[in-house]
Parts: structure tokens; sequence; C-alpha cells
């Protein structure tokens, strides 16, 4: 049974950051180089991304492919996240996998214990505030002050 998920761009197929909710849960971050040519790579990864969004637990998908493909699912626990590791048409994926798309690849598995962003920074709000020109870091005063000019006497 499939509950409600939350959407956003990556998870239709658009550029965008998932949608989850609060922390703890998931991440499951696939990091790869490819071999070259598509042999029907595109066709799949859309399909698995279609089909993990259809899973019990599924949170949501984020994806950026430039030089090296990192992958991160995010999942409710890891029991959901194993359940989709043994999904029949997934471990078809893993093989072809294996077997022609990837020259190297890593999984790793990460539970998320906090999650913020640019409209819920965890920085005090005079932390957030850009310090004026004429205001410089108090340790950057300290060290001009210590040391001797540079240059000819």
């Amino acid at each position: 049974m499939t509950t409600e998920q939350p959407v956003s761009g990556a998870d239709r197929g658009l550029p965008g950051l998932a949608v989850t909710p609060p922390p703890p849960y998931l991440a499951v971050i696939f990091t790869s180089t490819r071999t070259a040519g598509d042999h029907g790579y595109t066709a799949m990864a859309s399909a698995m991304a279609r089909l993990a969004s259809e899973q019990e637990g599924y949170l949501g998908m984020e994806s950026a492919h430039e030089g090296i493909g990192i992958t991160v699912s995010y999942w409710r626990d890891e029991e959901c996240a194993r359940a989709w590791k043994s999904v029949a048409a997934h471990l078809v994926a893993q093989r072809r996998g294996r077997d022609s798309w990837y020259d190297d690849y890593r999984v790793r598995i990460a539970t998320v214990t906090r999650d913020y962003g640019r409209d819920t920074s965890e920085l005090e709000p005079s932390e957030l505030e850009e310090p004026s020109e004429q205001q410089e870091p108090s340790e950057q005063q300290e060290a001009r002050t210590a040391m001797p000019p540079l240059g000819p006497r």
C-alpha cells in the first residue's frame, strides 16, 4: 500500500529539490561513473524513478549528472529502502547497471538528522545579515594590527 507522498519538481522529472518531512529519515546516496553510450540507460532510469515513487515509504529523489552521477533517494526508514532494493524490476536495473552502464559506483546509506534550506536556515537572524563594507570580522582586524606592513621601509 502506498501513502500520499510529497511531490517536488524532481519527482515530476523536472529539476528541483525533494520535499521531505522533518527528520529523521533515510538517504540512499548512489554515486556513479558511466560507460560510454546510453544502451537503454535513460529509459530505465526514468522507469525506476517512477517505480520508486510508488513504493511504500518513498519520500523523494534528487539527481545530478555531470561527470559523476549522484542520485539521492529519501525513504521513511531502512525497512522501506531495503524493500525498494528487492523490487524485481529494480533488481533487473541493478544487474544491467553492473553489466553495462557503470564503470564504477558506490551506494551509501545515511540517516538524515537535520534538514534545512535557504528559507529555514539554522543560523540566527543576526548571522544572516551581510556585513557592511566598513565592517571587518574581528579576527581579520586583530591579524592586521598584529602584522607589520609589507614592503620596503
